[in-house]
């Protein structure tokens, strides 16, 4: 009896422990943002815009992404016209990349570039988007495989 109660206390320990670093992580990430949307709003970025990235900025800075490199992210995007819900997109592209292996730095190159690329073939709008999610589907889908067969580290991910 006195080893299951030991057994039950130490349960329910470490589960009070898992919840109070959850929480405070999860402060960490809040707190991060607001020094970010700061930031984003002194370098001219409107609140909106802001707002409507909120969920996948804060979803790459749980993947350990710098603030240096999201802001520099979202200012090239923002740069580009992009604003709402297609900057939200974008983000969300990148993110999509990052969790396959890819570094932050690389996948906004990256998305940066296929916009670019998209911009030139004279779409825009829904077009752009959807050509440009497709190109993003691409790499993510060699990432994953090359992930799979155990070689992306060969090439630097």
């Amino acid at each position: 009896m006195k080893n299951v109660l030991r057994k039950v206390t130490f349960a329910i320990t470490v589960f009070f422990i898992c919840l109070v670093f959850c929480n405070a992580y999860a402060l960490d990430i809040n707190a991060i943002f607001g020094q970010l949307k700061a930031q984003l709003q002194n370098s001219g970025m409107v609140s909106t815009d802001i707002n409507a990235v909120e969920s996948p900025v804060k979803n790459l800075l749980a993947q350990g992404v710098s603030q240096i490199d999201l802001k520099s992210m979202l200012l090239d995007f923002v740069s580009k016209g992009f604003k709402g819900k297609d900057l939200s997109s974008l983000v969300s592209m990148v993110g999509d990349l990052v969790k396959s292996g890819s570094s932050a730095k690389s996948s906004a190159g990256f998305v940066s570039q296929a916009i670019q690329q998209v911009s030139a073939m004279g779409l825009k709008g829904n077009g752009l988007m959807a050509k440009v999610q497709g190109i993003v589907g691409q790499k993510k889908a060699s990432l994953d495989l090359l992930s799979q067969k155990g070689i992306g580290s060969l090439f630097g991910k």
